[in-house]
């Protein structure tokens, strides 16, 4: 079962803009090896799973920011973001997190944030729990998360 598929959506580039989606070099994603098919019964599916791995510390969320080059004054603003969400397997690796933003900037249209990119992260962890959909798929959707979102929000 796929969710969304098509063409990968760009981040935003402009200044003052928040993007939409990680970049690609800082933020490839990174996934947890315990997190297998095999072992979705027995790890993710289990209620609570995610409070159990994860672990993302003050310090760590800074470097997110500075790698990015945001300000660490910018950290309310945000959600260091694990781009393969811990509910689908994505690992606390520095190579998985991001410093997505709740709300768009100023003047900023269309914006699809941390809050919305949830939304996908529970139905894609629903659909791989009731067995409609592959870990690995779900790995692939979250990927193309704001036309998943976009689906999601046109099926209701």
């Amino acid at each position: 079962m796929r969710l969304g598929a098509g063409l990968m959506v760009a981040a935003c580039c402009a200044m003052a803009q928040h993007a939409t989606m990680p970049d690609k070099k800082l933020t490839p994603g990174a996934t947890d090896p315990a997190v297998t098919q095999a072992t979705v019964k027995t790890t993710i599916c289990v209620a609570g799973y995610t409070g159990t791995v994860r672990s993302v510390g003050e310090a760590e969320k800074k470097q997110v920011m500075e790698r990015y080059g945001l300000p660490a004054a910018d950290l309310a603003k945000v959600e260091i973001d694990h781009f393969i969400s811990l509910e689908i397997g994505g690992s606390n690796d520095i190579t998985n997190l991001w410093p997505q933003y709740y709300k768009a900037a100023r003047g900023q249209k269309g914006y699809l944030g941390a809050r919305q990119k949830d939304v996908v992260e529970t139905a894609l962890h629903r659909a791989v729990c009731s067995g409609k959909m592959t870990l690995a798929e779900a790995q692939e959707e979250i990927r193309i998360w704001p036309e998943v979102y976009r689906k999601l929000k046109g099926a209701r």
